[in-house]
Parts: C-alpha cells; sequence; structure tokens
C-alpha cells in the first residue's frame, strides 16, 4: 500500500472542479484509491464521495492506494496535485 499526506492549498479548497480532475486521474489507475480526512474515507473515484468531505483551504489529507498499479499511480496522483498547485 502507497500512502501520501498532502495539505490542500487551493483557495477554494476541493470544490467541483478539482473533484473532477482527481476522478479522472484516480480512475486511470486500477489500484483502489482513497481519500482520508477527518476520519472519512471516501472512494477517490467518485465525485460525490470526494465533494461529501468539504475539504477546506489549508486542510490536511491522506490519500491511500493499494492494488497492482499503486506505484504508478502514487507518483501520477502526487504529480496532478502538485502540478495543478492544489496541495504541497
Amino acid at each position: 500500500m502507497e500512502e501520501i499526506k498532502l495539505t490542500i492549498i487551493d483557495p477554494i479548497g476541493i470544490h467541483a472542479k478539482v473533484a473532477a480532475g482527481i476522478v479522472n486521474i484516480a480512475s486511470q489507475y486500477e489500484a483502489d484509491v482513497y481519500l482520508l480526512y477527518k476520519n472519512e474515507k471516501a472512494n477517490m473515484k467518485s465525485i460525490l464521495n470526494i465533494l461529501a468531505l468539504g475539504i477546506s483551504t489549508n486542510e490536511d489529507i491522506t490519500i491511500e492506494i493499494s492494488g497492482v498499479d499503486e506505484l504508478e499511480a502514487s507518483q501520477g496522483i502526487f504529480n496532478y496535485f502538485y502540478n495543478n498547485k492544489l496541495a504541497k
């Protein structure tokens, strides 16, 4: 299992446009990808699951990735957050 810890820096937090991008990148991999926030766990391949968490700016999140392509998924998801200036 791979784990990524991030702090959200997008000024609006994780809103619909950001969530759609997250779902798009997570869905490219076979691995199971989950977003953990304040003791809640959301499937990152579901926009509704992500939005239901209500993640704001400067909040810490953890992403758990497990499956056959977990290393590739971890790198792709990490790069997506950083390249789009969503998290640090």
